[in-house]
């Protein structure tokens, strides 16, 4: 029996030998990549007040190490903690629509919700990680959010639960309510008329596309057209969505924006979002990413929101990196 058992764990070990090895180099470097983006963040998180940061942090972590790990667990319940002391909240004052109505601090933003938080939560939820009690939480909350407006086509939800922002559908917004819904629904949560967002939202998303521009109108209360960070987003989003002709208008928009990529850490942060439908541009998103955490790249611009200085940047491109690193372990 003890010469079984001592076989037994050389297979073992020899199995996990072999199964490390077999990760490809060109995995690999993402893995490293991401690490690093996210090791930078770690640094600074008990200073950062800002719950999109420390949930990216979260996942990117997860992503790299497994949901059970212990370090993962302890990230989840420094997340939970920030949540129960601060909210779901900026906790700042924000005009999010820059026409002079100010936000208050206790103002709870959509995206936050479905994106920064959500998207996190279903995965964790999915692998095991977590209950269903911030997921019900955040379902909830979403349902007291108003309409954007009163049109007939489709359905819009507003940018925030503040009464300023019911002004006009921000698209990128309303399609990721319906991805959230959709991965609610798979999971079994049972939330009220959630055929009926999904399909309304859907039908208001498609309605809106300009397809001789390949893009969305931002919002509707002006003409501006999506920049490519929210439209890569938006794509994003719609390549999920169970629907053809929303998986089609994704991938016509991914095409175009191969064709005139913006240099500007925004841009990239889309651009990598969307990378496992563009992989002809890996090689020179991976240099890229290189060049800017090494400080030796000048091609890109950044402004204050969109800096490599800000850690809420840098864990938007360690959760993409991670996730593109994942996809590799797939596609290898």
């Amino acid at each position: 029996m003890r010469i079984k058992f001592i076989v037994s764990i050389s297979l073992v070990l020899l199995i996990v030998s072999c199964q490390k090895q077999s990760i490809s180099p060109e995995a690999l470097k993402w893995k490293d990549l991401s690490f690093d983006l996210t090791n930078i963040v770690d640094s600074v998180k008990h200073e950062v007040n800002d719950l999109h940061t420390l949930s990216y942090l979260y996942y990117s972590k997860a992503l790299l190490f497994g949901w059970n790990d212990p370090e993962v667990v302890q990230e989840y319940k420094f997340l939970l903690s920030f949540i129960e002391s601060n909210g779901f909240d900026l906790n700042r004052e924000w005009d999010a629509f820059g026409d002079g109505t100010i936000n208050n601090d206790s103002t709870i933003y959509t995206i936050t919700l479905t994106d920064h938080l959500g998207i996190v939560l279903v995965d964790a939820y999915k692998s095991g990680a977590i209950n269903d009690d911030i997921l019900t939480e955040i379902s909830n909350l979403l349902l007291n959010i108003s309409p954007a407006d009163s049109l007939n086509d489709g359905y819009c939800i507003s940018y925030s639960d503040n009464i300023n922002d019911i002004v006009g559908c921000v698209h990128n917004v309303n399609i990721s309510y319906a991805l959230f819904l959709q991965k609610m629904k798979e999971l079994d949560f049972d939330i009220d008329s959630i055929d009926y967002f999904i399909n309304e939202i859907v039908k208001r998303e498609k309605s809106a596309y300009l397809p001789n521009q390949f893009n969305f109108p931002y919002w509707d209360g002006n003409d501006r057209l999506t920049d490519q960070n929210h439209l890569c987003f938006q794509a994003w989003c719609m390549t999920q969505i169970d629907d053809t002709e929303s998986q089609s208008i994704s991938f016509e928009i991914i095409n175009s924006i191969l064709s005139n990529r913006d240099k500007s850490i925004s841009s990239l942060i889309g651009h990598l979002r969307v990378l496992p439908y563009a992989t002809s541009i890996e090689d020179s998103i991976y240099s890229d990413l290189i060049n800017i955490k090494n400080a030796t790249d000048t091609a890109y611009s950044d402004n204050s929101s969109y800096s490599f200085d800000n850690p809420r940047i840098v864990s938007q491109l360690s959760v993409w990196s991670a996730k593109y690193y994942r996809h590799k372990l797939v596609t290898q």
